[in-house]
């Protein structure tokens, strides 16, 4: 099972990410999703599991602030910015977030923790990036896509 995980939106979904996605079968927005149009153009690849970001307390309060769901056998937690973690997290086999704009993978006391790094704007030093987890009878991988900042820029235009 291929599940696209993306975050930091802020109203631009380039072509590229929706390339990606388009190989998965579910697709997580860990929050700061910046405009509505976004869910739905999501919605028109694959099923979304979506949190709201700081950005978007005012104008999507039905995302919720964080959501769990389970696929392929692994317990996902979502929430935008994992300094806001709350108990519901604990058991869970992955945790998602966003907020900082950078790509983090981190593997410890048998919890993944990941943020696939900002795949909209670019509002950071760093890069924009993605993050695809292969689930199968191997395990969970990860896979990191880099999104290339040249194609970004004419997706704005």
């Amino acid at each position: 099972m291929r599940i696209g995980v993306i975050s930091d939106t802020h109203g631009v979904l380039p072509e590229q990410v929706k390339e990606v996605l388009g190989t998965c079968e579910y697709i997580i927005h860990a929050g700061d999703v910046g405009d509505p149009s976004i869910i739905e153009e999501l919605d028109e690849i694959a099923p979304v599991f979506a949190v709201r970001g700081n950005v978007d307390e005012w104008w999507y309060k039905k995302l919720p602030k964080s959501v769990e769901v389970t696929l392929g056998g692994k317990r996902i937690f979502v929430i935008h910015n994992k300094d806001e973690l709350i108990d519901g997290f604990m058991g869970a086999d992955i945790v998602i977030f966003g907020h900082t704009h950078r790509f983090f993978e981190e593997h410890a006391s048998g919890v993944i923790r990941l943020n696939p790094g900002s795949c909209g704007k670019r509002r950071s030093d760093g890069g924009l990036s993605c993050a695809v987890l292969v689930l199968d009878d191997d395990g969970v991988k990860i896979e990191r896509i880099d999104i290339d900042r040249q194609k970004t820029e004419k997706d704005r235009k």
